[in-house]
């Protein structure tokens, strides 16, 4: 998704995931649950604590989270939310080395901001077993040298 600053980019990949994990998506058929997520974002308090978590706590239904609400479902250490259904999505950001991106296969990925290329690459990876998809949310103005690729490969 490419769109301008406050247009809803962040908001509307949430909604994504919150319909993946729940097996609610009205649009589009998704594999069942229980699926397994990845949310990457710029940086730990910046992009995961202050963005993309309010986000999540504003969308998602306490019922349907593990335990009936955020206290027993999110964990910290783990950076990972998980659903009764057994659903989980697990945050990660830009600031990690490449290498913590892999082993673990995701049937979703999201980036909200532009990744690294070596990032992306690794993430892509996760998605070979399931045929997972992977979704980049974007202003295109915040392209630096590192995040460049994106336009040479997409655009």
């Amino acid at each position: 998704m490419i769109g301008g600053n406050k247009s809803a980019k962040t908001y509307s990949q949430c909604m994504e995931f919150v319909f993946w994990a729940t097996g609610t998506h009205p649009y589009q058929e998704t594999p069942p649950p229980p699926v397994h997520l990845r949310w990457v974002t710029t940086d730990v308090n910046d992009g995961i604590q202050k963005v993309a978590l309010p986000k999540f706590r504003s969308i998602v239904k306490t019922k349907d989270l593990l335990g009936g609400g955020w206290d027993r479902a999110y964990s910290k250490e783990l950076r990972t939310l998980i659903f009764a259904n057994g659903s989980t999505i697990e945050f990660m950001s830009y600031d990690q080395e490449a290498d913590k991106f892999g082993g673990a296969d995701r049937h979703l990925i999201g980036f909200d901001e532009p990744p690294p290329y070596d990032i992306y690459n690794e993430c892509l990876a996760r998605t070979i077993t399931f045929k997972g998809r992977i979704i980049l949310t974007l202003t295109p103005v915040n392209l630096t040298a590192r995040t460049s690729w994106i336009c040479d490969f997409y655009l």
